[in-house]
C-alpha cells in the first residue's frame, strides 16, 4: 500500500482573509511581527496558506541543512522526490548509512539497507528509499547517544560520519519541508513574503515555524532554548484578532517536544478548520452536465450548451456533546460555517486514529491519473496522483488535496442532521464543484 493511513480522516478548510491583519500585530522575542497584505488583496487558498505558504523559508529548508553539512569535498547533496512518490538523496560523492538513526530514516522512507549507486542519467550517486515518506507533520528529532545526530551518513572515501541533519526542525509535512517558498513556481507558490512564517522571519525569529496540527490546532516551533518565543508583548487589536482568528487564547505555555524543540499549541481548534476526528461518511464524484435539448417541428433534435464539470457530493459526521467536552465540535462547528462560504479545501487524510500524531495533511494538489502523459509529473513538489493509484483503490480517499467551491445548489438551511436525543454526532451534507479558478 502506497499510504501509511488506514482509516483516514478528512479535513475542510475555508479560505483565509487575512487583509484585516495588515500592519504592526505584536512582538516576540523582542521582534515586532508586522502584517504584508497579499497581492490584490486576495485571500490566502486557506489557513495552511496563510501559515507557512506550503513551503519553507530558503536557508531553513532540507536541502539548505544537506547542503549546509556534507563534506566539503561533496560539491552536491540533494534531497528530492521520485516519479514514483519516493524520497531519494542524489550526491557528488559515494556515501552510504551510519548506524543508528531509524526514526528519522524511517520518516523519510528508508529502511537503512538501501546503498548508494552511480546513475549516469543523473551523473550522481542516487539513495532510493524502499518504502514512501511518512506523511503529516514532519519532525526531525536527534538520538539520545554521544554526540546526538539527526540523521548520520558515512563519507565512503573517508569513512568520516556526517550529520546531514543537525537541527531538529519541525514541518507541515515532507514536501513542505522540501518546498524552498518563492522558488517552485507553480500555482500555490505565490506567498513567499505574504505568510506568517515569513512575517516572523522578517521581524528577526528566524526559526519559528507554523503548523496546523491534525487535531486542527495551531503550533509555533522553536528551539528549546529560544524561550522567548513563548511570549509576545505589544499586541495591538488586529494582533490579538489574528491570535484569536488562529485558535490562540493567551493561556497557552511552552511544551518540550524533543530534546531541542519546544512548542506552543493553541487551546482552540482555528475557526476556519474542520477537522472531523473520523472517517468521511461519503465522499462521491458528481459530474453536471450542461446541455439544453429542443425537439424541432420535423423531429429532429438540436442542442446547445456548455462541457460538463464535475464536483463532489460530501457527507462528515463529526462529534457532538455526547463524546465529552475535549471531543465535542458543536460549537466549533457553529463559528465554521461562516468561513465556508465560498472556496473550501478538503483535505482527504488530515489524521490517522491508529497513530496519533501521523496525519495525511498531504499539500500537494491532487491530479488526475488518466489526464497525465508519462510518469515524470505523477508525483513531484506540486502534486499527486496517490488517489488515483492501484494500491489506493479499494481504501478510503488519500492522497493530495482538492480545491473547491460551493455548488449553487448546495443546501443553505438544515445542514446538520443531529443523531437524537443524546446529540451523539451530526451528519453535514454539502455539494461541491471543483474550483478551476484556483
Amino acid at each position: 500500500m502506497t499510504h501509511i493511513i488506514k482509516k483516514p480522516q478528512l479535513a475542510i478548510l475555508g479560505e483565509f482573509d487575512g487583509t484585516a491583519y495588515t500592519g504592526t500585530l505584536y512582538d516576540r522575542n523582542s521582534n515586532t511581527v508586522t502584517g504584508v497584505a497579499m497581492t490584490d488583496n486576495a485571500p490566502h487558498f486557506d489557513l495552511i496558506a496563510f501559515l507557512n505558504g506550503y513551503g519553507t523559508k530558503s536557508g531553513k529548508d532540507l536541502n539548505s541543512d544537506f547542503a549546509s553539512n556534507k563534506p566539503s569535498t561533496f560539491t552536491s547533496f540533494v534531497g528530492a522526490i521520485n516519479e514514483s512518490g519516493h524520497f531519494y538523496i542524489d550526491s557528488s560523492h559515494a556515501f552510504s548509512f551510519h548506524s543508528g538513526f531509524e526514526d528519522n530514516r524511517a520518516k523519510l522512507g528508508f529502511t537503512g539497507s538501501e546503498s548508494a549507486t552511480y546513475s549516469s542519467d543523473a551523473s550522481a550517486y542516487r539513495m532510493t528509499a524502499t518504502n514512501t515518506f511518512k506523511r503529516g507533520v514532519f519532525e526531525i528529532t536527534k538520538n539520545t547517544g554521544t554526540p546526538r545526530l539527526g540523521l548520520a551518513f558515512v563519507n565512503t572515501a573517508t569513512s568520516g560520519v556526517f550529520d546531514a541533519l543537525p537541527n531538529e526542525r519541525r514541518a507541515q509535512n515532507l514536501p513542505t519541508f522540501l518546498r524552498v517558498r518563492g522558488s517552485v513556481g507553480d500555482a500555490d507558490d505565490v506567498y513567499s513574503g505574504k505568510c506568517l512564517e515569513d512575517w516572523e522571519s522578517t521581524a528577526g525569529n528566524t526559526d519559528a515555524t507554523f503548523v496546523l496540527e491534525e487535531d486542527g490546532r495551531v503550533s509555533v516551533n522553536y528551539p528549546s532554548n529560544d524561550t522567548d518565543h513563548a511570549v509576545l508583548a505589544n499586541i495591538t487589536t488586529k494582533g490579538e484578532s489574528l491570535l484569536l482568528r488562529l485558535g490562540f487564547d493567551g493561556t497557552e505555555t511552552q511544551v518540550t517536544t524533543s530534546g531541542n524543540h519546544a512548542q506552543l499549541r493553541a487551546t482552540n481548534r482555528a475557526p476556519c478548520v474542520l477537522p472531523t476526528g473520523r472517517g468521511y461518511v461519503e465522499l462521491r464524484r458528481e459530474v453536471l452536465s450542461r446541455d439544453d435539448h429542443s425537439i424541432m417541428a420535423d423531429g429532429s433534435v438540436i442542442s446547445a450548451g456548455l462541457s460538463p464539470i464535475k464536483g463532489w457530493a460530501v457527507v462528515l459526521r463529526v462529534f457532538g456533546p455526547a463524546h465529552g467536552y475535549s471531543k465535542d465540535q458543536e460549537k466549533h462547528l457553529r463559528n465554521w460555517w461562516q468561513h465556508a462560504r465560498r472556496g473550501l479545501t478538503i483535505y482527504p487524510s488530515f489524521g490517522d486514529p491508529d497513530n496519533a500524531g501521523d496525519g495525511g495533511n498531504d499539500t500537494r494538489r491532487h491530479v488526475d491519473l488518466i489526464g497525465l502523459y508519462g510518469t515524470t509529473a505523477r508525483h513531484n513538489l506540486s502534486q499527486t496522483v496517490e488517489a488515483d493509484e492501484s494500491p489506493t483503490h479499494h481504501g478510503k480517499r488519500v492522497g493530495g488535496r482538492l480545491l473547491l467551491r460551493r455548488h449553487p445548489a448546495d443546501q443553505q438551511e438544515r445542514r446538520e442532521a443531529y443523531s437524537g436525543a443524546l446529540d451523539i454526532h451530526q451528519d453535514i451534507r454539502l455539494r461541491l464543484l471543483d474550483d478551476p479558478s484556483r
